[in-house]
Order: structure tokens, then sequence, then C-alpha cells
């Protein structure tokens, strides 16, 4: 079980030694995941940045560990809307990652006040929906 906070350096190093390229680009929406020929890159809206900056290179990520790795060609879309078992998946990796147990109590508990404002309440509460029906 993740113990600690991911950083956007250990995202990038993760990223580095999976092989896969990060390009921040004018889109219309917050990113996606594309694997060509075997070259996996994710695109991330330029306009995003801190926690929902990691938030999507993460779930991003995800696909590429959980659901990428049997295929040459892949796509996945962050939708924010989108109900399939892949994007549930990513969710919670990414929420997991961003927010591992530990940290999410004490923030609960207010000993990181100063450290809940970086976290959009969407976020947090859908943390809190996994803790609550899966434990995790």
């Amino acid at each position: 079980m993740n113990r600690r906070v991911f950083s956007e350096l250990d995202v990038l190093c993760i990223c580095e030694e999976s092989g896969v390229e990060i390009k921040e680009v004018d889109i219309d929406q917050e990113g996606f995941y594309l694997k060509v020929q075997g070259k996996s890159t994710i695109y991330v809206n330029r306009k995003l940045g801190g926690t929902r900056w990691l938030y999507v290179i993460l779930h991003e990520l995800a696909h590429h560990l959980l659901h990428a790795s049997n295929y040459q060609n892949a796509a996945f879309f962050f939708l924010k809307q989108q109900d399939s078992k892949q994007h549930h998946e990513a969710e919670a990796f990414a929420l997991l990652a961003m927010l591992p147990e530990p940290f999410l109590r004490r923030l609960l508990a207010g000993d990181l006040l100063s450290e809940l404002e970086d976290y959009p309440k969407e976020l947090v509460l859908k943390r809190l929906r996994l803790l609550d029906i899966y434990g995790v």
C-alpha cells in the first residue's frame, strides 16, 4: 500500500523508467494516453498545473501500466463522464498515489490544513469514496 504522496518528480521518474514521454500541448481536454507502434506518450493540457496536472498524468500513466502493455497501439482519453472499468481503475490508481490513506487521514484530521487547499475538493471526495467502499 502506498504510504507517501507521489510527487511530480516521482511521476516523471516512473514515466522515464517506463518509456513514457510526456508532452504538454494545447488541447480541449485535460489529457490522453496514446501508444503508437509501441511508443507511449501522455499528452496533457499545458494550462493545467499543480495537483490537477499530477492527477491527469497519474491517471494516464495508469492506463499505460495497467491497460496498454499487451498492445502495440492503444488510446485512452481523459473524459470526466466516462464509466468504463479501465477508467475507474485509472482513477483509483491516481487517487491512491496522490492521497495515500495515512496522508488522507492526517489531512482530514486537520493536521495538514495548509496542504488541503492544494487538493481540489472533487479529488478529495472521490478519494474518500474509495476509502469508504474499498477500505483503501
